[in-house]
C-alpha cells in the first residue's frame, strides 16, 4: 500500500471547464504505437465534451519536463493572425475542410466576426486549460498517456488550431547529468515540486534551455484535411509530439539548448479500463468518520485505487458513493494495484487523515477494448487530527 497523502480538492483550475486526471472509456482496440521518439497529445470528443491525454517516447534525455500553463482551440476562417498565429500547411482554412462544412464554417466565422466587432473580444478563441498545471516528465510517459483536460465542455464548431502555451520547461541529459532551463525561476518552481513529492531536486541550471514562444503564442498543432469538426457523437484525434525534434543544441551556441515542439495529428489507437468495487470486509461494518464531534463522516468516495504499469506513472482512481470506480484509457500491460493508505481531509478547517487497510489483488492485465476488474474489501479504518 501506498502512504503518500492526497489532498481531496479540486485538481486543474480552468474557467467555466471540468478538468480531470482521469478519462472516459474508448471503444478502440489498438494500442498506440509512436515511431521516431514521437510523443503524443489524445483528444477525445464526445458530444461536445473534450478530453486531452498526454504521452511521450523516450530520447536521448534523462529527464524533460514542461509546464503547460495554457491550452485552447482556435477555429474561424482568417482567424490564425491572431495574436501572432500565422496560418500554413496543414493549417485550417474554408477551402480545406470538408464541401458539406464550408458554407457552416463561413457563415459562422461572419457572426464571430460581428461578434468580436461588437464585443471587443474573440469568439473563435475556446480555451481548454487557464492557468497552470503540475510540470510534467515527458520521459515518464514512454508508451503511455496521461489526462491534461478531461470532458471539457466546448461548442460544437470547426476549429483550426489547437495551441499549447507553455510557461517553463528544465532537461537533464542522459550523458553527463546537465540541467538546463528555461529561467532560473522555472527550474525554482520545478525544484519545489520535486522536493514537496519526495523526489530529489534537479540542482544548478548548467546552461540555458531557450523556449521561444513558450508563454507567447504557443505551439500549434496541426490537423490533417484542414481543419478539426467538432460535432455530436464520438470523436478521437491523436496529436504526436516529435521528442527528437523537439530538444536540440542551438546552432552556433555553443552550451545552449533550444525547444522547438512539432505537434501533428493522426488517429486515436485506443486502450483498455480496470474498474472493480470497494465495500467493507474483515468484520469491518461500516466507515467511521473524522472531527472532534465525528462531524465529517467517511465515505467510499475517500478511497483511492491506484494502479502503475512499469515505467508508466501512477493512476489514482475516484471511486463514487457507491463503491463503484473505473480507470480507463489505459495502454494495454500489467498493472500493480494497489491504493493510498492516508488521505488528506479537511475538518472544519484543520487537517486530518483518514488511513486505510484494505485487501486487493496485487496486479491485473489490461488487454486493448476489455476491462480487467480489481475489486478492494476495506478492512480498517480511522481517522485522525494531524499532529495528534
Amino acid at each position: 500500500m501506498r502512504s503518500n497523502l492526497r489532498r481531496r480538492a479540486s485538481g486543474l483550475a480552468a474557467v467555466g471547464l471540468a478538468l480531470a486526471l482521469i478519462a472516459g472509456a474508448c471503444e478502440t482496440t489498438t494500442n498506440p504505437t509512436a515511431a521516431d521518439d514521437d510523443a503524443a497529445i489524445f483528444v477525445n470528443q464526445t458530444g461536445s465534451r473534450l478530453t486531452l491525454l498526454l504521452t511521450d517516447d523516450p530520447a536521448e534525455l534523462s529527464q524533460a519536463w514542461v509546464q503547460i500553463t495554457g491550452i485552447y482551440l482556435q477555429g474561424g476562417e482568417g482567424d490564425g493572425n491572431d495574436n501572432g498565429m500565422e496560418s500554413g500547411p496543414g493549417l485550417a482554412t474554408a477551402a480545406g475542410l470538408p464541401a458539406m462544412h464550408r458554407e457552416e464554417h463561413r457563415e459562422r466565422h461572419q457572426e464571430g466576426a460581428q461578434n468580436q466587432h461588437e464585443n471587443g473580444d474573440n469568439p473563435t478563441r475556446v480555451w481548454l486549460l487557464e492557468g497552470s498545471m503540475e510540470w510534467v516528465n515527458l520521459l515518464t510517459l514512454a508508451e503511455d498517456w496521461t489526462t491534461l483536460v478531461d470532458a471539457a465542455e466546448i461548442p460544437a464548431d470547426i476549429y483550426s488550431q489547437l495551441r499549447f502555451i507553455v510557461g517553463g520547461a528544465a532537461i537533464v541529459t542522459a550523458e553527463g547529468g546537465l540541467v538546463f532551463a528555461s529561467s532560473a525561476a522555472d527550474l525554482e518552481s520545478l525544484n519545489e515540486q520535486l522536493t514537496g513529492d519526495g523526489m530529489d531536486p534537479l540542482g544548478a541550471a548548467d546552461g540555458k534551455l531557450m523556449c521561444p514562444s513558450c508563454s507567447q503564442t504557443g505551439f500549434k498543432v496541426r490537423f490533417p484535411g484542414g481543419g478539426l469538426v467538432l460535432e455530436s457523437g464520438d470523436n478521437i484525434v491523436l496529436i504526436d509530439f516529435d521528442v527528437e525534434d523537439t530538444f536540440g543544441h542551438q546552432a552556433g551556441r555553443s552550451g545552449k539548448w533550444v525547444m522547438h515542439p512539432t505537434l501533428r495529428a493522426t488517429d486515436f489507437p485506443g486502450g483498455g479500463s480496470i474498474a472493480g468495487t470497494v465495500s467493507l470486509g474483515g468484520g469491518l461494518t461500516e466507515l467511521s468518520a473524522c472531527g472532534a464531534a465525528d462531524e465529517r463522516p467517511i465515505t467510499f468516495e475517500d478511497f483511492v485505487p491506484t494502479a502503475e504499469r512499469s515505467g508508466g506513472p501512477l493512476r489514482e482512481a475516484d471511486v463514487d458513493e457507491n463503491g463503484d470506480y473505473s480507470i480507463d484509457m489505459l495502454p494495454a500491460g500489467l498493472y500493480a494495484m494497489d491504493y493510498l493508505a492516508e488521505v488528506d481531509v479537511d475538518v472544519g478547517g484543520t487537517p486530518w487523515t483518514i488511513s486505510f487497510t484494505a485487501t486487493h489483488p496485487a496486479e491485473v492485465n489490461v488487454v486493448n477494448g476489455m476491462t480487467a476488474t480489481a475489486d478492494y474489501e476495506i478492512t480498517a479504518v480511522s481517522c485522525a487530527e494531524d499532529g495528534s
